[in-house]
Order: structure tokens, then sequence, then C-alpha cells
């Protein structure tokens, strides 16, 4: 039986400006590294600007047959952008859900 597929979220605000970038760069690796692999990821950067801390791992993601979804949407608050990429998160994983239903013999 296939593991459950599950989203991984990525939430913040011009990251770069906050945190050092090998310690954001440390973070991603980590969640690339898991043993699990059946995920996929889900960023927003509610600075509006785009900006995503995965631009540089971008084949490794592919590779392991990861999809990674990015939003640069300004937003009020942290609380803000973790409901809408939780919205986004289920909504994808919902209906890739339905079309693999779909696809079963």
């Amino acid at each position: 039986m296939q593991e459950p597929k599950i989203g991984v979220l990525f939430f913040h605000k011009n990251i770069y400006k906050i945190c050092k970038e090998h310690w954001v760069d440390n973070c991603v690796k980590s969640v690339l590294n898991q043993n699990y692999k059946n995920f996929d990821l889900f960023e927003i950067n509610y600075g509006g600007v785009y900006e995503s801390i995965f631009d540089k791992f971008q084949d490794q993601i592919e590779e392991n047959g990861h999809k990674h979804f990015f939003y640069a949407v300004e937003m009020e608050t942290h609380t803000h952008a973790m409901n809408f990429l939780l919205n986004k998160c289920f909504h994808e994983m919902r209906s890739e859900e339905h079309t693999s239903e779909l696809q079963s013999p």
C-alpha cells in the first residue's frame, strides 16, 4: 500500500531579511532529505515579494517527484497566510485524491 501523500507548509514574510540564508537552507534540506518521501511543498511569501526558499532546490524537488506550489501574496498577518496556505493545500490534495480515484482500476 502506498504511503498517504501529505503537504508540507512554509509560510513566511521576506524570510531572508529576518533569518540567515544558511539557516533557511538547512531547514529546506532537512525537509527534502526526510525518509518519508510522499509529500508536496506549499509555500507562501506573504510579504508579496517573489522570493521562494526553494528556488535553488528545484532540481532536487523534481528528481524526487515532489510538487512545489508557491504564492507571493501580501497579507496582514501570519494567521491569514497560514489559513490561505492550508486552504490551497487542502484543495490541491483533495483534487489529486479524486484524480487518483478516477484512474484506479
